[in-house]
């Protein structure tokens, strides 16, 4: 009886083409993502490194005394390495913050003369019928005479029985605004809010304030790629502790 003998040759072949097809679509795809992984590894030490430098930029600036800032414009910190950090120090004549109740902001008044005024906004969306409001406690330190001194005032954006006096003239932004006239000799005012936290804005009526808060700006360039990341911070000129604004210090004794 004959026998056909089928050559599996080919079949093998084919088999053998298809696995090392697999093989080398699977090589390619692994190789593909590990060259991925690399690069977007590489990327975010990259960004963490720009932004520390942003930071490392502001931190040293911000250590600086407030005449290092009046002085300066712009400048570049360096000691980073691979990043180039460029800043910018802004100056603002009127001042704009939000206060928490009991804390204390101080305007620099020093350049005014007799007769010119400071105008002084706070409070949104005012219901006197309900919430609460802040009102301002506002100190005029006056350094004429031999001793300083200082002048207090009290507002209240609505009538609390409580002795303060009532504002209901509205500003340009906020809600309630009141306008206070220097005298000879006044130096700073010293704005407390209480009964709540408020957002103020504080500035010349007619004339500029001496610099109040300053912008810093800080952009670091990483050299070695493209990151390039930036940071923004507001400081406030330095002014002594809220403590001392109700202190009484006698160098011998105290009689009532």
């Amino acid at each position: 009886m004959p026998h056909t003998h089928f050559s599996q040759s080919g079949q093998v072949g084919i088999a053998v083409i298809l696995v090392m097809v697999v093989m080398t679509t699977i090589g390619i795809s692994l190789a593909t993502r590990s060259a991925s992984d690399v690069r977007t590894a590489r990327q975010s030490q990259e960004a963490t490194q720009t932004f520390s430098a942003a930071e490392a930029a502001l931190e040293d600036i911000l250590s600086r005394d407030q005449q290092y800032l009046e002085d300066t414009s712009t400048g570049e910190y360096t000691d980073v390495e691979n990043v180039t950090v460029n800043y910018s120090v802004g100056k603002q004549n009127e001042l704009t913050t939000e206060l928490l109740q009991g804390s204390t902001a101080e305007v620099d008044v020093s350049s005014g003369s007799v007769g010119q005024q400071v105008v002084i906004e706070w409070a949104e969306n005012v219901s006197c019928g309900s919430g609460s409001p802040a009102s301002l406690l506002v100190s005029v330190i006056n350094t004429a005479g031999a001793e300083p001194i200082a002048r207090h005032y009290a507002y209240s954006p609505c009538d609390r029985a409580d002795g303060m006096e009532v504002i209901s003239a509205a500003g340009s932004i906020y809600d309630r605004q009141v306008v206070l006239t220097l005298e000879s000799g006044d130096q700073y005012l010293r704005v407390t809010p209480i009964y709540g936290d408020t957002n103020i804005l504080v500035n010349g009526n007619g004339w500029t304030l001496p610099t109040q808060e300053f912008t810093i700006n800080s952009v670091a360039q990483n050299q070695l790629g493209r990151e390039t990341k930036a940071i923004e911070v507001e400081r406030t000129t330095e002014y002594a502790p809220t403590l001392l604004d109700y202190s009484l210090v006698s160098g011998t004794t105290i009689i009532k």
